[in-house]
């Protein structure tokens, strides 16, 4: 899944179109060259296990075990579902979908606070990682 910030013509072009697909979401056309610019703006990350820190170029910051966990997996896997992060992030353990958005949100402060480029948005059941700026 690719998230993009969509511009107010952007918008407005999807509603008026009336294009719609099966589940009722809207379908709106994104530019080939938007798709491939987000592509690429995707941040590098690098994790450093044993300190449970986490590097993009000359910023870091250190997380919790779970966020760090949350963290590395989103960015293993693009799209992961709230299932799957059960699995490997809670090690099997019930959370609940209020402590994954938690979670998120508490990565996110951290993120924005140390001054990543990116950020976990979680929507209908999936973490994501999406770069932003």
């Amino acid at each position: 899944m690719i998230c993009f910030l969509l511009t107010d013509q952007e918008i407005i072009a999807a509603i008026q179109s009336g294009v719609r697909k099966p589940d009722g979401r809207l379908a709106i056309q994104i530019p080939a060259s938007r798709v491939e610019s987000n592509a690429e703006s995707r941040p590098a990350l690098t994790f450093v296990d044993k300190s449970r820190t986490v590097n993009c170029g000359q910023i870091s910051t250190r997380l919790s075990p779970i966020q760090y966990s949350v963290l590395r997996c989103a960015y293993a896997d693009s799209r992961i579902s709230f299932e799957s992060l059960q699995d490997s992030a809670w090690q099997r353990r019930r959370a609940s979908d209020g402590a994954i958005r938690a979670v998120v949100s508490k990565i996110n402060s951290r993120l924005m606070e140390a001054g990543f480029p990116c950020e976990l948005t979680a929507y209908r059941g999936y973490v994501s990682l999406v770069g932003i700026g």
